[in-house]
């Protein structure tokens, strides 16, 4: 079988679900941790801060930052979901307008952009559309930060926690943290966190995480667009052309956990076809469309020969399902026809977090599919954009469950 490199003229970058897995690159307390340069991949020996959330490096990027921005690709430290304090990278995006002050902070969770290093978003030409952010300038334009982070091992060295919570949620919280930490930016102390697909998992557990993992944080909301749930059925039922997210999970758990083994879920052919596939990046909508071509071309999709529901990996997904309780403001947004997660089944969810006594704010935007639910033109935004302007704006949230749709007529 001829090498999916081979047949695809350049790597491709997410467009859609959130699903994730890792365990990230180790480092004791006594050991010394490369690092080096975030702007050129060159690594160095170096002792590593024990704490999460300390800014390492800062290199001032011009290629794909938004209209009006300065930019800065920056390396931090994090902790994985063992408590190991590690190294991760992140963009971080402020107005070029060095005048202000008081710059309230957005941190994305980032739509699937792959699972190998080189998938960075913040090493793409186009990191906004390889993370699946195509409103940066208007984020900008209102006066606030964008961080941006890669999600540990994508963009440094390790494997990258997809779909695996505390790795990707504390990813989040940290990024933000470090961001402030830059020379002439004047941050306010609040954070809304926003995150798509993969990154709307990640977004949710770094809700549920920020009481107890950074409790100094002042996070002041949670917005979870189309977020990877029901991660057990999930898999079960994706369409052939989207079992690239499938290859990309199995990859995560199989490097994170021990008790995962791709060779329990799949033939040795299929093992093999899927390793290439969860090699591949995926920096726009086009790349996406020929690497599920290539997916669709092995045996009609068929990657996979037992049930992700089964035995370890139904266990471990289970573990990483967003469950935990968010004390910030939440809203969840789902686009009324995405066929990756299902309409009905994140209605569900919103339904049994409400049961549980989750607060939170559930639109429906009608007409949108999975991507076109974060479009530029998404009905979404002006929903999304007036409420993050009051959370910053320190309004509370609703003290019941209430439920909305954009886009209607």
């Amino acid at each position: 079988m001829s090498s999916l490199r081979s047949r695809l003229s350049r790597p491709v970058v997410l467009v859609a679900i959130a699903l994730t897995v890792v365990l990230v690159a180790v480092v004791a307390v006594a050991v010394l941790a490369t690092r080096g340069d975030p702007g050129d991949g060159q690594r160095s020996t170096a002792p590593l801060p024990q704490e999460p959330g300390e800014l390492l490096e800062a290199t001032p990027v011009a290629e794909g930052a938004p209209e009006g921005s300065r930019a800065w690709r920056i390396l931090y430290t994090t902790s994985d979901r063992e408590g190991t304090t590690i190294e991760a990278t992140a963009g971080v995006y402020a107005p070029a307008d060095t005048s202000l002050t008081d710059l309230p902070v957005v941190a994305w969770g980032h739509g699937t952009s792959g699972f190998a290093r080189a998938c960075s978003p913040s090493l793409q030409p186009d990191p906004m559309a390889a993370g699946s952010m195509y409103v940066a300038d208007e984020v900008i334009d209102r006066g606030w930060v964008l961080v941006s982070p890669d999600f540990p091992g994508v963009g440094d060295d390790g494997d990258q926690p997809y779909l695996i919570g505390e790795g990707a949620g504390r990813a989040l919280l940290d990024a933000a943290q470090a961001a402030r930490d830059l020379d002439d930016l004047d941050t306010a102390p609040e954070t809304v966190v926003w995150g798509f697909s993969q990154g709307g998992h990640a977004a949710l557990w770094a809700g549920g995480l920020q009481p107890a993992y950074a409790p100094d944080a002042e996070l002041a909301g949670v917005a979870a667009l189309a977020p990877a749930t029901f991660l057990k059925e999930t898999f079960d039922r994706l369409p052939a052309q989207d079992r690239i997210f499938a290859a990309y999970t199995m990859a995560s758990y199989d490097a994170a956990y021990d008790d995962v083994r791709w060779s329990d879920y799949a033939t040795e052919e299929g093992e093999s076809f899927g390793r290439e596939v969860a090699a591949e990046c995926l920096p726009d909508p086009q790349a996406y469309s020929e690497l599920a071509t290539e997916v669709m071309s092995f045996q009609d999709g068929a990657l996979f020969d037992q049930y992700f529901a089964s035995g370890a990996m139904g266990k471990r997904l289970a573990e990483n399902e967003p469950e935990l309780p968010v004390e910030a403001p939440l809203l969840m947004a789902q686009g009324a026809t995405d066929t990756v997660v299902l309409p009905e089944r994140q209605a569900e969810f919103a339904t049994r977090a409400c049961a549980r006594g989750q607060v939170l704010e559930y639109v429906t935007v009608e007409g949108r599919d999975h991507l076109g639910l974060v479009l530029e033109d998404s009905p979404l935004f002006p929903d999304l954009f007036a409420w993050t302007e009051a959370r910053f704006g320190g309004t509370p949230g609703p003290a019941e469950c209430v439920r909305r749709t954009a886009g209607r007529g």
